[in-house]
């Protein structure tokens, strides 16, 4: 069920966060504010200024993205 996906795909999420020693919390929150500025939806335009800096956590969680693209869309992810 989509629930169980959900907490696999945040365990997921949890463990990169971790094997990156913990270095990679600020740069998810601000990818999720960023995000969420003209509605969450899984887009930042890269070539914006304002998100520079934004393209090692989208690089670093879209694996996670592809694997769970079936049942959680990539904004989904990023809030997790």
């Amino acid at each position: 069920a989509k629930s169980s996906k959900a907490t696999t795909a945040r365990a997921e999420v949890e463990r990169l966060i971790e094997e990156s020693e913990r270095e990679l919390i600020p740069k998810f929150l601000r990818l999720g504010f960023h995000d969420c500025v003209g509605g969450c939806d899984g887009c930042v335009d890269l070539a914006n200024p304002d998100n520079k800096g934004l393209r090692e956590p989208i690089k670093e969680i879209a694996d996670i993205v592809d694997r769970f693209k079936e049942t959680h869309s990539r904004a989904d992810i990023w809030a997790l």
